[in-house]
This record gives C-alpha cells, structure tokens and sequence, in this order.
C-alpha cells in the first residue's frame, strides 16, 4: 500500500539521567478512510525505540526488556488499550481530513501531461526508440509501461527515476527500443496511484514504413477525470477492465 501522506507529533520530551526521552505519535495514510490510516505511538529514550503502539497490531510491542515488561503491563489495561485502538478515528482522522484535502489537492489539479516522440536509439540492438515523457504529476508514485498490440513490454525498457520539478511536481521518463513491425499498435500507458485509474496514453502506429501518432477516442463507460482532463494530451481514463479494450483500438 502505497503511503502518501504522513503526520507526526513528538507530545512530550525530558531528560531522565543525562539522556533524552520522547514519545512520538504518528499517523500514516493513503486517503481519509479509516482502513487506510495506521496510528503509531512510540517511546523512545536515548534514541531508543523501547515501546511502540501500532493499531494494525492491536497491542503495545516491547523492544527493550523494559519495554516487554511495561508492553505486558499496559496490555492487561482494557481502558487504555481502547484508548489507543480509537486513536485512528480519534486523533488521527481529523487532522487527515484536513490535511489531506489541503496537501493532497494538488492530485486534483489536471492530470500529468503525456507526450510520446522518436529519437535515436540509445544502442544498437535496434533501430528505433520511442520515449514516453510524463510532467507535472503529484505524487511521485507512478508506473510508466509499454504495451505491443495489447501486451505489455518488459525488455528493452529504460526508465528515470521520478525527478522533482522543484514545484511539488514531478517528472518522470521511459524508453523504449524496438524494430518496427508495419501495422503494429505501440502504446504508453500511465497508472497514477493517487486518482486509482489507469490512463491510457495516445499511440504510435506504424503504415508502410511510416510513423504516425494517433489518438485513442475515450473508452465508453470509462470513467473521466472530471472537467480538467487535458484532452490534447489525454484520451480519457479506463477502469484497469477497460485497459485491454481501449490498447486494441
């Protein structure tokens, strides 16, 4: 599960015989659905960790002997272990709620820009490269992949590491070498994790010895992105059922 958003908060700190102790709260989510959040509460002490409270667990975890032992002893508090099984909802859902739809509204700007184009191969084993650039998407977690009249490329691919705009945005490249079959449907496909809907990028096609860039026509029933949806760059969304259909066009 991918984690796109974090919250942390250090609730007490002293110093108990010359070293420091604090307790660190963390709440890390990918949307505002309870099942989607993990509430962590931990005690360190001389940087430490000797105790830790994870709600996908249930229970306080020891990790120093006197961790286990205290670990045991607050186990056998039937209030404070609700107390701490209701963090999820009590603490950390609220300050998501906030959080998410101010710092996660930049995934509802209008999706990332696709552009597809030839360049010189990087090697010699063939005689043609395509290259899928994708801009100004957040967050960095993307899948970037080729499929060949319908089935996806695994050699010959090359991909950068997602590379930060300095604008919250990202950037993100994937080659792809290949000897070019007449007729043949080259697609780029893009799977963005935050808005969970595969977007299906324009193809290549190749006639007679020719390269032509072509547009797919949205998919029916496809689910759209709302008014945003930059069309001259997009052909759409498909749910990931619609995603053979809409490569074979």
């Amino acid at each position: 599960v991918q984690v796109v958003g974090r919250l942390h908060v250090i609730s007490s700190t002293l110093w108990l015989y010359g070293f420091m102790t604090y307790r660190l709260s963390r709440c890390d989510f990918n949307s505002t659905e309870l099942k989607d959040i993990r509430f962590t509460d931990s005690y360190y002490y001389n940087m430490i960790e000797i105790i830790r409270f994870d709600s996908n667990v249930g229970t306080f975890v020891g990790f120093t002997d006197f961790g286990v032992k205290t670990a045991e002893a607050w186990n056998n508090i039937p209030a404070r272990l609700a107390t701490m099984r209701a963090q999820k909802g009590t603490y950390c859902k609220p300050n998501i709620d906030v959080r998410y739809h101010n710092l996660m509204s930049k995934s509802g700007e209008p999706p990332p820009t696709v552009k597809l184009h030839s360049t010189t191969p990087l090697s010699s084993h063939h005689p043609a490269m395509l290259v899928c650039s994708v801009y100004d998407f957040f967050p960095s977690k993307i899948k970037v992949s080729w499929h060949r009249d319908g089935q996806e490329v695994t050699s010959d691919v090359t991909s950068t590491e997602e590379m930060e705009d300095g604008d919250w945005y990202y950037q993100t490249h994937c080659y792809l070498e290949y000897t070019p079959r007449s007729g043949e449907k080259i697609s780029c496909v893009v799977e963005h994790a935050m808005v969970q809907i595969f977007f299906c990028g324009v193809y290549l096609r190749h006639l007679k010895g020719r390269e032509n860039i072509v547009r797919h026509k949205p998919v029916r029933g496809a689910k759209k992105v709302g008014d945003r949806c930059r069309r001259d760059f997009w052909i759409g969304a498909c749910h990931p059922s619609g995603l053979a259909s809409a490569l074979k066009r």
